[in-house]
């Protein structure tokens, strides 16, 4: 959950409505990094993703 909605004037959504998750990443950045750990970025990199067909 996050703490405001998220809004187009911040660059977070576009004029349809859809998100912008590089916008999102950049505005709670702090609070993701809480969230998660600010050394957690060898475990994201290493992090097996699935194939895309």
């Amino acid at each position: 959950m996050l703490p405001r909605l998220l809004e187009a004037e911040r660059g977070e959504r576009t004029a349809n409505g859809k998100v912008k998750r590089n916008a999102v990443v950049n505005s709670f950045a702090t609070l993701i990094d809480e969230m998660y750990g600010g050394n957690d970025d060898t475990v994201i990199a290493n992090h097996p993703r699935p194939r895309s067909y």
